[in-house]
């Protein structure tokens, strides 16, 4: 005997038998049936052992003019905010482009810089070192 599973609003029913899914169908033609030789869940009126025909669904009624307006007049205002803004935001982003290559700039004028101060900290270090010892050198002469 075939057993089925039916998928009724993400609510599985089943295992049933053939017999009690046809009911089940029967008052439901929007289900979805499956079954082990099934790859994936089908719906019901595409299953030729429930013989069911479905319904053909309302159409969607037509969107009232006025809601329709509300919506293009809100989507025309919305642009216009979306242009105001980009209008606004082009001078920044061109400012934070001339910040970026001044940073960029000062950065290399910096790392420069401190090279050059420690070579200078480095000759003074030297001449310093120089100074003590030839004072040294004076103190001990004069003692002797």
């Amino acid at each position: 005997m075939e057993k089925w599973f039916l998928l009724d609003n993400g609510n599985v029913v089943g295992p049933v038998e053939l017999r009690e899914a046809k009911k089940l169908v029967k008052s439901n033609p929007y289900l979805y049936a499956w079954q082990p030789s099934y790859t994936h869940w089908t719906p019901v009126n595409q299953v030729s052992q429930f013989d069911i025909e479905a319904k053909i669904p309302k159409p969607p009624g037509e969107i009232p003019a006025e809601l329709m307006e509300a919506f293009v007049e809100g989507e025309r205002q919305l642009i216009t905010k979306l242009d105001t803004l980009d209008e606004t935001l082009s001078p920044l982003t061109s400012d934070v482009s001339k910040l970026a290559s001044e940073f960029s700039r000062y950065q290399k004028l910096t790392q420069s810089l401190n090279e050059e101060i420690k070579t200078a900290i480095a000759n003074i270090e030297k001449q310093y070192a120089m100074l003590q010892q030839n004072l040294v050198s004076a103190t001990k002469s004069k003692i002797i």
